[in-house]
């Protein structure tokens, strides 16, 4: 979650911050399921956390 936050914070600015936060994004997909993420977060942050990462097409 730390790296869509990066990703957002950086807006675009820097490539490379941009890059690698979205390949380290595809990687933890690959090994973890993002239910697991949701069961450790409260509901309102879980819609926030899903409406970031639709924008930044993640999801």
């Amino acid at each position: 979650m730390f790296c869509v936050i990066e990703l957002i914070l950086s807006g675009g600015w820097h490539e490379d911050v941009e890059r690698n936060c979205r390949l380290w994004i595809e990687a933890w997909k690959v090994n973890n399921d993002i239910n697991d993420l949701f069961d450790e977060i409260s509901i309102e942050e879980m819609e926030l956390f899903m409406h970031d990462a639709k924008v930044l097409k993640l999801f």
